[in-house]
């Protein structure tokens, strides 16, 4: 036991030496040759990543893995927080002058999935070589070859970044997945584009570096979901992503979310739909297409809509979901308070968009006609997959009422200056008005 205990000890001592010196060689290569802060910083990301990818073999239990993390968060919240000690080798980090957490998220992510894969190396591996390469090539792709920015939260990705970022992390899936697993060769490259389009998507809509926390979860969730699925079911979602993705650019035009919204609708609808199904998926893609219908911007009166939107949107609809899934409710009753919540928040973008074009509050008439437009578009889409007449008009009928009501709350007192919308209040509303929606089949038993 001492002799193994002695040995771990060294291992973990090796593994420190190597990214410490790592950093430090870094900071006086980089103040050598002028480097971008960014160029060190993605860098010193690779290097922690290639260390941490052998785990696997070198760690048999979880605890020399969370010593390490324990002293590299106390590491780099040091360098964060310590002049002196940032001085030394904390530029590579905390040069590129915006706020982030990655630095802290990405020892965490290593822990995290190293619990998570439970000793299955490919769901550890993979994960993490997509975390270490993909990220860090984009990166700098986007730094060195960026001449199609698009603009997010904090600031500006480049399409070329996120396509490099697409080709390495399916890259990166491929090759464990051939050497990890008995996998067949067409289902491997089906898999390995899955990972590489959805990863792309979730780097492009993260913000404050939480990609270090999402990117290697969302694929090693993935690998989990997709490993072992025949060719035609991964085809068939493939060709599905695909679909989502066609609708999505070729709408662009149309709506003012901007590319980080629009990756982020992409990822809710693609959640929507593995968690529940189609069901669950048409909803959203009919308030994605709908919302620009209602009112109609001009292209020179349009400004960017961030992607609080798709998400205030998608948390509106998520607890009803996760009711349903958890059996608390059963299919009708959840669908009923998801499908609500979307025509509430499809009627909630008209009134945004109307008052950004005319800075007024919209009247009596055209707020019906929303709330109209809305809960029967919604309702269409619960008659088809609830398949009760009776129930379908019900919805609609109380639809306009609760969706009117809402949208004319929100109009009135809670929207104020359309370029501080509160997304917060958004979801409040919508969650509520989608509650109070299930009173009426309560009261009336439309619903078993």
């Amino acid at each position: 036991m001492t002799a193994e205990i002695v040995a771990m000890g060294a291992v973990l001592a090796v593994v420190l030496a190597v990214v410490l010196a790592a950093m430090l060689g870094i900071e006086v290569l980089g103040a050598r040759l002028s480097l971008p802060a960014e160029v060190k910083r993605k860098a010193i990301h690779f290097v922690s990543g290639s260390v941490a990818l052998p785990f696997p073999w070198l760690f048999s239990g979880r605890g020399p893995v969370f010593v390490l993390c324990a002293l590299s968060v106390a590491l780099l919240l040091g360098l964060r927080y310590l002049p002196a000690l940032r001085r030394i080798a904390g530029g590579g980090l905390h040069g590129v002058g915006r706020a982030s957490l990655g630095d802290l998220l990405f020892p965490l992510s290593i822990a995290l999935l190293f619990v998570l894969a439970d000793g299955e190396r490919l769901l550890f591996v993979a994960p993490v070589a997509v975390l270490t390469m993909a990220d860090g090539a984009a990166a700098l792709a986007g730094l060195r070859y960026g001449l199609s920015p698009y603009a997010t939260a904090e600031g500006r990705k480049s399409w070329e970044g996120t396509i490099v970022f697409f080709v390495i992390a399916a890259a990166a899936t491929l090759v464990p997945l051939l050497l990890l697993s008995d996998v067949g060769r067409t289902e491997v490259l089906l898999v390995a584009l899955l990972v590489g389009l959805i990863g792309c998507a979730i780097e492009a809509a993260s913000w404050y570096g939480l990609d270090n926390l999402f990117v290697p979860l969302g694929a090693h969730f993935l690998l989990r979901r997709l490993v072992g699925m025949e060719a035609a079911a991964l085809l068939a979602e493939l060709a599905l992503l695909a679909f989502l993705i066609a609708v999505i650019l070729l709408w662009s035009r149309r709506t003012m979310l901007d590319t980080q919204a629009r990756f982020a609708a992409l990822l809710a609808a693609y959640l929507f739909w593995i968690a529940g199904g189609a069901a669950w998926l048409a909803p959203s893609f009919a308030v994605f297409v709908l919302h620009t219908l209602l009112v109609h911007v001009p292209p020179a009166q349009r400004r960017p809509v961030h992607l609080w939107a798709p998400l205030a949107v998608a948390l509106s609809g998520a607890p009803w979901l996760a009711a349903w899934l958890a059996g608390g409710l059963s299919f009708p009753w959840a669908y009923q308070g998801f499908c609500m919540a979307f025509a509430v928040q499809l009627c909630l973008s008209a009134v945004a968009r109307h008052r950004h074009l005319v800075a007024a509050k919209a009247a009596v008439a055209d707020l019906l006609e929303w709330s109209f437009v809305s809960a029967g578009a919604l309702g269409i889409a619960y008659y088809l997959h609830v398949g009760s007449q009776q129930a379908a008009l019900a919805f609609v009928g109380s639809g306009v009422v609760l969706v009117a009501a809402t949208a004319w709350l929100f109009d009135r007192a809670l929207l104020g200056d359309p370029e501080r919308r509160r997304w917060s209040a958004e979801v409040a509303l919508a969650l509520a008005a989608s509650a109070l929606s299930l009173l009426v089949p309560a009261l009336v038993g439309t619903l078993p």
